[in-house]
């Protein structure tokens, strides 16, 4: 069974200039790593390409996701 849906669009830099300026904040205190918050930036951006590139290479995902089945007979 395949659902037909029309695509999502997803305004994923909104949040960008309300990030900027926190990591600002908090870099002129003092509270930021450089060298950490690269490595954590690259991951985010790696990680989100990578997760993009599976979840668009696959015809659809939901056919190949097996259902959870929950057992509720205990009563709680």
């Amino acid at each position: 069974m395949s659902i037909q849906s029309s695509p999502r669009h997803y305004p994923g830099f909104t949040g960008v200039p309300i990030g900027f300026l926190a990591v600002w904040t908090y870099y002129k205190q003092g509270y930021v790593d450089l060298g950490a918050a690269s490595l954590i930036c690259a991951g985010f951006f790696l990680g989100g390409l990578l997760g993009a590139k599976l979840a668009t290479g696959s015809s659809n995902v939901a056919d190949h996701l097996r259902p959870i089945e929950i057992d509720n007979s205990s009563g709680q």
